[in-house]
This record gives structure tokens, sequence and C-alpha cells, in this order.
């Protein structure tokens, strides 16, 4: 199991007065030709929006795009005829299949803070679509809450991708023992609120030394954890309350 952390600090930055937005990956000015992506991951951003203001519209193709909310709202407007306000406890997935052009905006009198995250589509030049979902909280207390996954037999929006996203918010001293939907895939955690560590509990096959324990691995707050070669489940730790983003993608 290879786990690196990406800290928070470490990440890209751009602020035009209505928009401020840190960047884990090279994006718009930001560029880092280490930070190109992960996996089949090409963007995860986080960004405060002004009240009234808007992107300029923007082109998509064979990308699938998820927004969440973290406060405020965020509306979307296409060139299909699709229209929507997504709000806090709502999950907006777009597929832009043979292509989209996209406004995203805030039109509220209140800051929207946006998580956006883009990945490769599996399948090309497919028709767009569409979906979006609303989730209980409640449901994500020291458990996971599928938002995502390339099963149709789940209430979770449906990604054209061998990818499952999910949300989880931790009590302290709470452990999380999470095992690959696919045993071929790989992991990034980004960590929303608070401090966590994580063990590796085996390497290249072989449980650890039991004198020195397990390796562990710290984030805190706006950290991203990537973690490839994942060969059983790992054990994630919560020190301070947590809230995650968790992203299971094959590689591109």
């Amino acid at each position: 199991m290879i786990i690196n952390i990406h800290k928070a600090n470490e990440r890209g930055y751009s602020d035009f007065g209505w928009l401020k937005s840190h960047f884990t990956f090279s994006f718009a000015e930001y560029f880092n030709p280490l930070r190109q992506k992960f996996g089949v991951i090409r963007a995860l951003n986080d960004e405060v929006i002004s009240p009234h203001s808007e992107f300029a519209v923007t082109s998509y193709k064979n990308i699938e795009l998820l927004f969440i909310p973290i406060s405020g709202e965020l509306s979307i407007n296409t060139d299909a005829n699709y229209k929507q306000t997504v709000k806090t406890s709502q999950i907006q997935l777009i597929s832009a299949g043979t292509g989209i052009q996209l406004t995203l905006a805030n039109k509220s009198d209140e800051p929207l803070h946006l998580i956006q995250l883009w990945i490769y589509s599996k399948e090309k030049n497919l028709s767009p679509g569409f979906q979006i979902s609303k989730l209980d909280s409640h449901e994500r207390n020291n458990r996971l809450q599928l938002i995502a996954s390339p099963s149709t037999i789940t209430d979770a929006l449906r990604i054209n991708q061998n990818a499952w996203i999910s949300q989880i918010d931790m009590q302290n001293g709470s452990t999380l023992k999470y095992r690959l939907f696919d045993e071929k895939n790989q992991l990034l955690i980004f960590l929303l609120e608070g401090e966590l560590k994580i063990s590796e509990e085996q390497f290249d096959g072989h449980i650890q030394d039991e004198k020195k324990g397990p390796s562990q691995h710290s984030a805190t707050k706006r950290d991203s954890i990537e973690i490839t070669d994942i060969k059983s489940s790992l054990s994630i730790n919560c020190i301070k309350e947590c809230c995650l983003l968790i992203v299971e993608v094959p590689e591109d």
C-alpha cells in the first residue's frame, strides 16, 4: 500500500475577488507537472463564489461532473435546456458525453462554497445526462453514504465510470475500515473537516512488525490522501471530528 498526503497549503490557489479557488490538481492558471490528475480524476476544486456571480459559459465533453454545495446554492444552466438549483445536501451529477455548454452561478444573497469533482468518462460520446439526489446527512454518521456508483441497483447516482464516491462524518475516536469495491482501483480521500490517521495494516502482502505496530499517516482539514497498491482494507481513525469525501477510481 502506497500512501501520499497532499497538504492543503500545497494546493494551487487563485483569487478573482468574486471567486476564490483551491486546486488539488493542475487547473486554469495553476500548473504543476506533478499534479495533473489521480487515476481518472481530472479535477478536485474547492471554491467560494460570491453572491450574484457566475462563471463564463464553458464547454465539456466525455467527463463526469460532480457538484457538491457545502453551503449556499448553485444555479446550473445548460444548452441542453437543463436548469437546476442545487442546494446544500443535494448532489448534482452531469455526464457531459458528446458535449454540453454549462454555466454555473450563485444567484443568492449568500456566498456559495462548492466542491467540484471531475472524472473522465468510461464510455465515450454518449448522450449527455443529468442526475440530482438529496442526501440525509444523518445517514452518514459514522457510516459510508454512497453518492455515486456504476451500478443500477443502488439508490446512488449512476456514474459513467468504474468509480464509487462516498461521504462519511466521523466522531472523535471512531474508526472506518474501508475495503475497495473493485480490488483494482485506487483511492483518494479528501478531508473536508477534522483530523485523521490512516493505518497501513499490510505492506506488500505482509503484516507490519507487531512491535512497531502499523505505520500511520496523519492528515488535517483540506488535505487529500492518495492511496495506491491497496492489498487489503485500510483503517481510517478519526482524531478530531471528520467529514470525508472518499473517491474510489481506476487508473487512467
